[in-house]
């Protein structure tokens, strides 16, 4: 497991990082101890980070931890109010038809193996795309602007439109094969968060890199 963390920023409030993958954010399965809640709890004691938002364990990118009970309240506010602006970099099996396209699918809740379905009579979410570059090996990148949080929105929508990303191991090509969500990351990646600071103040934008092993003419914009 990787252990690479870039901290990005940090005040009394929050604790910013690039989250590597596969890292969980919480203690299960495999991780019991070793996840990201778990080493900055070591390293920041007695202070008890708390994730502001999750991403999954293939995942990359910004993630937000806050250091006591008003910054959680007031950040978790913005996450329920759809006021924090995210994007992602993805990477994506396929070149969509259009350059800029919309996704309005609801998602269910949580199913019995944690899978998420397209669900008419499900929570509303909302995606927006933006192809960033189409790639001669039939793969593409793009970049996803999820208006809603629901949880792994983005996979799944991008797998209802027929361009799951690559490596997925629930929404792609052969979900059966689960076994290596937990082995290699996925072409899924925060790349930007805005946010208003906790203490009040003009929005906060934080960025990550994206992973040296990116497809190098997707470089995002």
């Amino acid at each position: 497991m990787s252990r690479e963390i870039e901290f990005l920023y940090e005040d009394e409030d929050w604790i910013v990082v690039d989250k590597p993958a596969p890292l969980a954010v919480h203690a299960c399965g495999r991780y019991c101890r070793h996840s990201l809640v778990w080493l900055l709890s070591h390293l920041y004691a007695p202070d008890k980070p708390r994730p502001a938002h999750r991403l999954d364990v293939s995942t990359t990118g910004v993630m937000v931890f806050t250091r006591n009970r008003m910054a959680a309240s007031r950040t978790q506010k913005q996450f329920e109010a759809a006021t924090v602006r995210k994007v992602y970099a993805a990477w994506v099996h396929g070149h969509p038809e259009h350059d800029e396209f919309r996704h309005e699918a609801p998602i269910s809740r949580r199913n019995e193996d944690g899978r998420r379905t397209i669900d008419l009579s499900g929570q509303a979410a909302v995606t927006e795309f933006r192809v960033v570059a189409r790639l001669a090996d039939g793969t593409s990148v793009l970049d996803a602007f999820p208006l809603t949080g629901r949880t792994n929105q983005i996979r799944l929508h991008l797998a209802d439109l027929g361009h799951p990303i690559v490596g997925d191991p629930w929404y792609g090509f052969d979900p059966e094969r689960r076994a290596s969500e937990s082995e290699r990351p996925m072409g899924l990646h925060a790349r930007s968060l805005t946010l208003v600071p906790v203490r009040g103040g003009e929005p906060m934008e934080f960025q990550a890199r994206l992973p040296a092993w990116w497809p190098e003419s997707g470089t995002g914009g």
